[in-house]
C-alpha cells in the first residue's frame, strides 16, 4: 500500500472485524473513513497501524474495543462521538503522539486505567460536562481538560 493512503469503507458496512487492519499489508494507511452504518469495531482492529494519524469514530459506535488503536504511534487526534459509552482496556495504549482527544459524550464514557496511557494529550469535552470529566476516574488524569467540544466541531481533526 502506498504511503499516505486513505481507505473509505462502503456505506452500509455494519462492523469492522477483530484484527481487520492489524494483520493487513497496509503499512501506508494514514486515514480511514468509517461510515455511520458501522456499529462495532472489533478488538485490535487497528493495532499497530503506525502511519494512522487521525481517527473519526462515527456516532453509531457505542464501544471502543480492547486494544483497538494500540500501537498507532503516529495517531495525533481522535474524535470520540457522544454515542460511545465504554472504552475498553488498552484501547489507546502505546499512542505516544496522541495530542488531542475530542470526547463529545456529555457523560464521561466508562473506561479503566489503561484506556489511555498518554495523559499529556489535551482532552476536549463539552463545556457543560467539564466538571464531570475533571471528577471522573481515568478522565481526571488528563493534565489539560478544556470545555470546547461541541457538535459544531465534531469530526474536525486538529493535527499538529
Amino acid at each position: 500500500m502506498p504511503e499516505g493512503t486513505s481507505i473509505t469503507l462502503r456505506k452500509g458496512t455494519k462492523g469492522i472485524a477483530e484484527y481487520a487492519f492489524a494483520d493487513c499489508n497496509c503499512d501506508g494507511l494514514t486515514s480511514i473513513n468509517i461510515p455511520n452504518s458501522v456499529t462495532t469495531i472489533g478488538i485490535c482492529a487497528f493495532e499497530g497501524r503506525t502511519g494512522l494519524t487521525a481517527v473519526n469514530i462515527p456516532n453509531s459506535v457505542t464501544t471502543i474495543g480492547y486494544q483497538t488503536f494500540r500501537g498507532c504511534t503516529s495517531l495525533t487526534t481522535v474524535n470520540i462521538p457522544n454515542s460511545v459509552t465504554t472504552i475498553d482496556e488498552d484501547a489507546f495504549m502505546d499512542c505516544p503522539s496522541l495530542y488531542d482527544v475530542y470526547c463529545y459524550a456529555t457523560t464521561p464514557p466508562r473506561c479503566n486505567n489503561s484506556c489511555f496511557i498518554n495523559y499529556s494529550a489535551t482532552l476536549h469535552v463539552p463545556a457543560a460536562s467539564l466538571a464531570a470529566y475533571r471528577a471522573a476516574p481515568v478522565w481526571s488524569k488528563f493534565k489539560n481538560i478544556v470545555g470546547n467540544a461541541d457538535a459544531t466541531n465534531m469530526h474536525r481533526s486538529k493535527s499538529r
